[in-house]
């Protein structure tokens, strides 16, 4: 298993939040999260960089480099920004970098 940190960005009302941090628990996948309501100024400035207002926002630390996860951007995705369209292609998404 590869060690990356992965670190969740959510909103603690946030139903695809609880689904994400729901479907990394039945999985064994370790995570951080920083709730955006107890934190405004990180969300603010995230919001800001990534140019979206969905959550959850996901960090994987693989170590050599940052990978962020958003639903939507209107930022041209990258190999460090990459779009997910539902909980089960996050999920995939996060698997594919720690397994």
């Amino acid at each position: 298993m590869k060690l990356c940190k992965v670190t969740l960005l959510t909103l603690s009302d946030c139903s695809y939040c609880l689904e994400l941090k729901g479907e990394l628990d039945s999985e064994g996948i370790s995570y951080e999260e920083i709730d955006a309501y107890k934190f405004p100024g990180i969300a603010d400035d995230t919001e800001e960089k990534f140019q979206t207002e969905y959550y959850p926002i996901v960090f994987i630390d693989t170590g050599d480099d940052i990978v962020v996860l958003v639903s939507e951007t209107k930022l041209q995705p990258t190999s460090n920004l990459r779009v997910y369209n539902s909980t089960y292609h996050l999920v995939k998404i996060i698997k594919s970098y720690i397994k």
